[in-house]
């Protein structure tokens, strides 16, 4: 890398180069954080010459983010302005994507416990999380019930929340 530097950008002018879907918990997840705490660590991009759509960056790493921002409705994000060839984003997205640990079941479980906590019942759960209501019914229902074992196996991974 030649340079960085950080500053806010309009996330309106950053393209996603290599977007990626995602999974409806996980997005969730990132984004109820997000609105919790605030970003942690700001996306990468590298500045080019403008498009027809007025977008002057390439986004190299971040796209969940930008995408968590949008929907609490930020219009601006901070980013690290790097200075890298085309292959080296690539290489830099694949990465992050890779290398990117997987978040746990129980930062899901955490989170609808929390929400429960703040006095919100199951369908506002639901939808601040952005997930199916009978799917947060039935871990409010697990957590009611005190099965602490069964969720230590779901946070183990031995068997699936759903």
């Amino acid at each position: 890398m030649k340079s960085e530097r950080v500053q806010m950008l309009s996330i309106a002018k950053i393209r996603i180069c290599n977007p990626r879907s995602r999974d409806k918990i996980k997005f969730a997840i990132i984004t109820a954080s997000i609105g919790r705490v605030g970003l942690k660590r700001p996306v990468l991009v590298t500045e080019r010459e403008p498009d027809a759509e007025g977008t002057l960056y390439d986004l190299v790493c971040g796209q969940g983010r930008i995408e968590a921002l949008t929907s609490l409705g930020h219009a601006t994000v901070p980013a690290i302005i790097i200075d890298v060839s085309t292959e080296d984003r690539y290489l830099m997205s694949l990465i992050e994507n890779i290398a990117r640990p997987q978040p746990a079941t129980t930062a899901l479980v955490h989170e609808v416990q929390r929400l429960k906590a703040g006095g919100y019942n199951g369908n506002t759960i639901a939808q601040k999380l952005g997930l199916e209501p009978s799917y947060i019914t039935g871990i409010l229902h697990l957590l009611r019930k005190g099965e602490d074992r069964l969720i230590a196996r779901v946070e183990k991974g031995t068997i699936p929340l759903k």
